[in-house]
């Protein structure tokens, strides 16, 4: 399967999940706070997608989503502990729950499908 659209939906979980945030935290909606707040966790983003090539884990299965989530919020969070952002118990816990439905269970959904879908074809 090709990366393009994976790459494309972690990009927009990411973006979603600040915009979402900050909306609910009554902060401006304007691009420079959009992109002070999310370039922690698109460079956890980034850091996931070099783990992903540099393995034999594919883009697409579920422990490909399991990886992207978990070093999205573990790189993602520890920046912002480094430059001063912080971070809260609560934050990480919503944090780990969104990623794990934006990235990781529409991994796991798209397996079962195509799975799926080989297996009428191969009937």
């Amino acid at each position: 399967m090709k990366r393009l659209p994976f790459y494309l939906l972690d990009i927009a979980a990411v973006l979603s999940f600040v915009i979402i945030g900050r909306s609910a935290h009554g902060h401006a909606d304007n691009l420079g706070g959009v992109f002070r707040t999310s370039w922690p966790f698109l460079l956890g983003m980034a850091v996931a997608w070099g783990v992903l090539s540099l393995s034999k884990i594919s883009f697409s299965s579920p422990l490909g989503g399991v990886t992207i989530v978990f070093t999205i919020v573990v790189v993602g969070m520890t920046t912002r502990v480094i430059v001063g952002q912080g971070t809260a118990l609560g934050f990480i816990a919503v944090s780990l729950a969104y990623f794990s439905l934006t990235s990781a269970l529409v991994r796991i959904v798209f397996t079962l499908f195509h799975r799926r879908s080989s297996l009428k074809k191969a009937v």
